[in-house]
């Protein structure tokens, strides 16, 4: 099993404590997001637990915790945001400087397995192309020995979204990924584009994966017999992984975030939260329908090792 820990939340960010419980007493429950009173267990011990894939957009108070972690011996990565908005956008994250000395301190702690995300990208008056050439020209040469990887996606156009951006033309698309091309090839890493229709492979971006078996098997040392998961949006290269997060639970307020469709004031929410539940928000009542999730490690029993 691999541990998505969470395209819904920011689970360094704000549940880091929960978390590392939750890994010490071996189990989650996960609320179901359509019927409130159904909580799906998940067994996350060591032995079915091949990797965990931490998503953020702020790891300051977390890096701390990885010695925990190691301590029980998990094996883990990062999939880092740095965009460069705004307050407008990214409500409640620190200036992008003190997010990327986190990047940077983050990426010594965890020998480079760490991923730089540029998504989504959107397009307005202030954030317009030359802002984002600029912007990314700007974080590339910052993180450029710290990261191998850098994947960028384009808004999507979600019902919720505001109308502050808008969707890319594919010419505009064509015109980032052009000068993207260029900056990351000069600082050495490599581009790719995560669930996108349009094709960038002349300026050598492939369409790629997030969750990719290759990039997992470099980091836990072993062979994966593992599927394309099927769970995630159409055009999506991921393999399969279980999510632990819940929707509505981020407290960092991006306005453009398809998992956060209530925003919420992050005072508020983090009061539900409760460190010692199995669940993310609040406390199970006790008469809940529980199911017990059959999950195994996904390593090649056949060919074991690199």
């Amino acid at each position: 099993m691999i541990i998505s820990a969470s395209r819904r939340t920011d689970i360094p960010s704000f549940y880091g404590d929960w978390f590392i419980e939750r890994l010490k007493e071996g189990y989650i429950l996960i609320q179901n997001p359509r019927v409130a009173d159904r909580l799906t267990r998940i067994d996350i011990n060591r032995e079915n637990t091949d990797c965990i894939v931490f998503w953020t957009k702020n790891a300051k108070d977390f890096i701390e915790k990885l010695d925990d972690i190691d301590k029980l011996g998990y094996k883990y990565c990062f999939e880092y945001t740095l965009t460069g908005y705004g307050e407008d956008i990214e409500k409640n994250l620190p200036d992008l400087d003190t997010r990327i000395d986190t990047f940077i301190k983050l990426s010594k702690r965890v020998n480079k397995n760490i991923n730089w995300r540029y998504d989504p990208i959107i397009l307005n008056k202030k954030y317009n192309l030359k802002y984002h050439v600029k912007n990314f020209d700007y974080i590339s040469k910052k993180l450029k020995n710290y990261t191998d990887r850098c994947r960028f996606s384009f808004i999507d156009n979600y019902k919720h979204m505001d109308k502050k951006f808008r969707v890319l033309s594919e010419n505009e698309m064509d015109y980032l990924g052009r000068n993207f091309s260029k900056i990351a090839k000069r600082d050495n890493i490599v581009l790719s584009t995560c669930c996108e229709k349009i094709n960038l492979e002349k300026y050598g971006i492939k369409n790629g994966a997030c969750i990719e078996k290759k990039y997992i098997e470099n980091i836990i040392g072993l062979k994966l017999d593992v599927k394309k998961d099927k769970n995630q949006r159409i055009g999506c290269k991921c393999i399969e992984t279980i999510d632990i997060g819940t929707y509505n639970t981020c407290g960092n307020g991006c306005i453009y975030c398809y998992a956060n469709y209530k925003q919420h004031d992050k005072e508020n929410l983090l009061k539900n939260h409760n460190v010692h539940s199995p669940t993310l928000i609040g406390k199970p009542r006790g008469d809940e329908i529980i199911t017990n999730r059959k999950v195994k490690s996904l390593v090649d029993k056949q060919i074991s090792f690199l």
